[in-house]
């Protein structure tokens, strides 16, 4: 969970005002079709951070379902230790608990690594955007426009 943690920071960074008009006229002027692209793949990281904290919180309540389920099976195996008269039908409870138990947390193993790989992707996903686009200059008119065609078509 720091990993997502830290993916969230990394993507406040995409809301900072990368496409601000550079001061620096030594900087590369772009082009309003890479002014574009830049400000879609800012909405496309975003919406994918969206998800993935989502995902991530969806995660963190499973967990704490699953490690509650391995806690009472725990806790009804160390009650059968101490009982020695244990009926069969009680043991067979028992162990249909204990796999159903341990299948959900090798499930959550599986449903994590994938979630970990998705962030990864998007951590890598926004380190090559921000390469890409923090840092260029364009024009306050490419801007405008770009602005009214993502007005027009419902994006901020």
């Amino acid at each position: 969970m720091k990993t997502l943690l830290a993916s969230l920071a990394l993507a406040a960074t995409l809301h900072s005002p990368a496409f601000a008009q550079a001061a620096d006229t030594n900087r590369r002027v772009a082009s309003i079709d890479e002014l574009r692209a830049c400000m879609n793949g800012n909405d496309a990281t975003r919406q994918r951070h969206q998800a993935l904290q989502e995902r991530g919180e969806k995660l963190v309540q499973e967990s704490k379902s699953v490690q509650a389920d391995i806690d009472a099976v725990n806790e009804e195996a160390n009650r059968m230790r101490l009982d020695s008269n244990i009926s069969p039908m009680v043991r067979d409870r028992f162990e249909r608990r204990q796999r159903a138990a341990t299948a959900r947390s090798e499930a959550l193993q599986k449903t994590s690594a994938a979630f970990d790989a998705d962030r990864e992707a998007l951590n890598k996903d926004v380190a090559e955007l921000s390469a890409k686009c923090n840092g260029i200059a364009f024009r306050n008119e490419d801007l405008e426009t770009v602005r009214k065609e993502r007005e027009a078509a419902g994006k901020k």
